[in-house]
This record gives C-alpha cells, sequence and structure tokens, in this order.
C-alpha cells in the first residue's frame, strides 16, 4: 500500500487538504479532497504565523489514516 497526501495554503484564498491510498499492484483504492472552511483557518493560526502549511499537511495525513480501515474492510 502507498499512501500520498498534500495540502494547500493561500492567505485568504483557497486552502484544501487531499490524498489517496494506492494498491500495491498501482489500482487507487480510496482517495478524499476537501477545502478547509476559513474558520478552521483562523483556529489554527496562531497571531504571527506566516503559513499553516504544515498543520494542513498533518491534518491531511490524520485523514488518510482514518481512511486506512475502510481500504481493508471493503
Amino acid at each position: 500500500m502507498h499512501l500520498y497526501v498534500d495540502a494547500s495554503f493561500e492567505v485568504g484564498g483557497y486552502s484544501g487538504v487531499g490524498g489517496v491510498i494506492y494498491a500495491e499492484s498501482g489500482e487507487a483504492l480510496v482517495f478524499f479532497s476537501d477545502e478547509v472552511t476559513s474558520d478552521l483557518v483562523q483556529m489554527i493560526d496562531k497571531d504571527g504565523q506566516v503559513t499553516i502549511i504544515q498543520e494542513l499537511e498533518m491534518l491531511a495525513l490524520l485523514i488518510a489514516f482514518k481512511l486506512v480501515p475502510q481500504v481493508f474492510q471493503s
């Protein structure tokens, strides 16, 4: 199994997370892609912080790990 995740962050623009889990054969088993709301961006962002891309990358990874059991159930 191979897991790939990514995130995007634009101040005042689009922010999102996504990922895909592939079987060893190359078949896509499950994927996700979603916009991160401005409310969540504001909750994560700390005063003086330039970007929250690291936090969004970790969020994408956590979501992917939550999806792994679904892969084995199907």
